[in-house]
Formats: structure tokens, C-alpha cells, sequence
């Protein structure tokens, strides 16, 4: 008789109806193919769990548990198997039940005095080596790879928004293809820099605290420094073309420039700009110091799930380990929320990690451990 395994209950997350929906859109799942995109879903999940760094591990490792993994119906996984639909299978498919699957992470109720605070960043996943020809043509000096674009809810680290590109898009490219809500507050760094972006915010009822260029033209409304060292001003943009005759729709915002200290350079300090005018210069600092904690969670993904040895080669390979990696994010925090509400995201993924082939019953109900003397250990000294 089959008994589940946390591996197992972990795949019971994921709504069957997400990936044959997905898969009947980019037509991944042919008659003649028995690798069907649950398979393959099911197989990558299992890398990124497991931690295992080839396919021919891969293809050992699940085969070591073969009576354990029912939900793969008879099918045997070859690293041959795999590695063919790495390279043909769309990746598209992976990326829409991750979209899908971002809809079930609960949101809390937080009692608060602002808006949600959204946090927006982007990694870079750097490859190099045998097989990474396909980077050189979009590669940056900062960046040969893709970049991950991902926001992030602070009070609860809901992860609301994540999309990939190509190495040398702007990040705020990415970034005006999200959906402003009223009232929410959105932190970014100068990489989201577009003025007439700004001004799409504040126009619908949102906020942006986001960090000011050097070079930026504007004019002094008033200075508010009042018993501060550092600079506390209400100002206005004043370039009223800024590039190749586009007109600049920030002009006119009443913006407030802070300058805070620099987290890591002693005397040092970083220009804050905000359309909040409304809140007080400690506010303002406080809310762009919670930008640190997508920093933390770019270092959680890279460490704990397969964002740095890839299995595959091709951009089509690396894109679905990528979708793969995010879904099994996605799995955390529902588990995490549905039986570890106490435990923090690290403390999941180490028990998943430890217990992910054990079984479940044995798992909440471990084996008691009987006493040996320590008589009957004593090692024989006679002569």
C-alpha cells in the first residue's frame, strides 16, 4: 500500500487543473510524448529539494526512489529524457503555473498607518562556461546571463510580482508593466529611474521612494531641516525635456528630497526622493531601509534552491530551472503557512530538505529510541 511522503504532500500544493491548463496552452504535452509536463515539473522540483547538481544524479536519485514517486505513474526519468525536454519543452509553461500559483499565497491583515509597502529589485544569474555562448549578444559588464525582476510585499513577504529578461533590459522596463495600486508604496532603487514613471504613480494615488541621480536638474520649494544635520528639502524637477525632446510629466510634483546615511560608508549619505511629502524625514528613511529585505531574499533563493549550477545549457534549460526554482519558493510559503506558521522560511526548507523522501507518518511520529546500558557498550578489557 502507498504511503505519502513530504515530498509528496508538498506536490499536493500545486492545483493539477494549473499545469493542464498550462499545458494545453503552449501544446507541451503531445500524444507520442510520455514526459508529460507534470513529469517534467515533478523532476525539476525534486532538483531544487534535493539539491542535486547533474542529471545523471538526478536520474539515480529518483530511480533509488522509484515505489515512493507514484505520482510519476510508470514513468522511469532519463537524464536523456530530461535533457530533451529542457531544450524543446517552452518554458512559458512553467511560467504561467508559477503566475497561477502566486494567487494562492495567503496575504495578512496588517493593521497599519501606510500603504502596503512593495519592494522592487532584480537579480542577475550569471553564466559562464561550456554552453553559455547564447549570453554574449544581450550581456552587460555587470550582468552575462538573464536577470530575475521580482517585487516583494515587506510586512508579510508575499512575493507578488516576479518576470524574467534578457541581461541588458532596464529594470524599469520591467517595472512599468506592474499594476499601480492607490495607496501602496513602492521602493526601488535608481535603477527605476524614469520621471514620467514617477509621475504615472503619483497620478494614480500611489507612492514612490526611490533614490535620486546626481545629476538630477530641480529647484529648491522649500528647505525643512529643523533640528537635523542632514539635508531635509521640498523640491521640484526642473528639466523640462530631459532626453531627445521628451517631455518630462514629473515637472510640477512637489517632490521631498531626505538625505540618509550611508548603510556601509561612514560619512556618506544616499539621496532619498519621495512623492509622500506627507511623511516625516524618519518615515521616509524608514521606509527605504526596508529595501534590504529583497537583498535577503535574492540570498535565500541563490543559497537554498538551484540558482547557480544549472543542469541545462540552453537559455530555454535555464529559464525553466528559473520558473521551477520560483514555484518551489511558492511551495515554501504555502507550507510554511499551512503546517510551520512559527518557523521561518529557513527552518522549512532545511526539515523539507532532511525529511523530503521520508514518510509522513514517520516523520510525525518517529520511532521511539529503545536504552542500551551503557554496560553492555563497555568495551571487553580482560586480559
Amino acid at each position: 500500500m502507498y504511503k505519502p511522503t513530504l515530498f509528496s504532500e508538498l506536490l499536493k500544493l500545486i492545483p493539477r487543473n494549473f499545469v493542464s491548463e498550462a499545458a494545453l496552452e503552449y501544446h507541451s504535452d503531445g500524444l507520442k510524448n510520455k514526459f508529460k509536463t507534470w513529469h517534467h515539473l515533478v523532476s525539476m522540483l525534486y532538483v531544487h529539494f534535493s539539491g542535486v547538481n547533474s542529471l545523471r544524479t538526478l536520474e539515480q536519485s529518483l530511480g533509488s526512489y522509484c515505489s515512493s514517486l507514484y505520482h510519476l505513474g510508470n514513468i522511469s526519468i532519463k537524464r536523456a529524457t530530461l535533457s530533451d525536454a529542457n531544450q524543446t519543452r517552452n518554458a512559458g509553461v512553467f511560467e504561467q503555473i508559477f503566475q497561477k500559483m502566486l494567487a494562492l499565497i495567503p496575504k495578512r491583515q496588517i493593521k497599519r498607518q501606510l500603504g502596503s509597502l512593495k519592494i522592487l529589485d532584480s537579480t542577475c544569474i550569471n553564466l559562464k562556461g561550456r554552453g553559455s555562448g547564447w549570453t554574449q549578444t544581450n550581456s552587460t559588464l555587470r550582468c552575462h546571463g538573464l536577470k530575475v525582476h521580482v517585487g516583494i510585499e515587506h510586512e508579510s513577504s508575499h512575493l507578488w510580482f516576479a518576470e524574467t529578461s534578457e541581461a541588458n533590459v532596464n529594470d524599469v522596463t520591467v517595472g512599468k508593466s506592474i499594476q499601480i495600486i492607490p495607496g501602496d508604496f513602492y521602493i526601488m532603487d535608481k535603477g527605476y529611474c524614469d520621471y514620467n514613471w514617477w509621475a504615472q504613480i503619483h497620478n494614480d494615488g500611489a507612492y514612490f521612494v526611490t533614490r535620486l541621480k546626481q545629476n538630477a536638474a530641480y529647484t529648491v520649494v522649500s528647505d525643512n531641516n529643523q533640528n537635523h544635520d542632514l539635508k531635509d528639502q521640498t523640491i521640484m524637477l526642473s528639466n523640462r525635456s530631459p532626453r531627445g525632446g521628451k517631455k518630462n510629466e514629473c515637472v510640477g510634483i512637489p517632490l521631498r528630497l531626505i538625505h540618509v546615511p550611508h548603510p556601509s560608508k561612514p560619512g556618506r549619505h544616499l539621496a532619498v526622493v519621495t512623492n509622500a511629502i506627507h511623511l516625516s524625514t524618519d518615515e521616509i528613511a524608514e521606509c527605504y531601509k526596508k529595501r534590504w529585505a529583497i537583498e535577503l531574499l535574492f540570498k535565500f533563493l541563490k543559497q537554498n534552491v538551484k540558482l547557480k549550477k544549472f543542469i541545462g545549457e540552453s537559455k530555454n534549460a535555464v529559464l525553466i530551472q528559473i520558473y521551477t526554482a520560483l514555484i518551489a519558493y511558492v511551495l515554501l510559503m504555502l507550507y510554511q503557512g499551512l503546517s510551520r506558521p512559527k518557523s521561518t522560511l529557513f527552518e522549512v526548507i532545511t526539515f523539507i530538505k532532511a525529511h523530503l523522501m521520508n514518510l509522513v507518518e514517520r516523520i510525525l511520529s518517529p520511532p521511539k529510541q529503545t536504552y542500551v546500558s551503557r554496560q553492555k557498550c563497555m568495551p571487553f578489557m580482560g586480559g
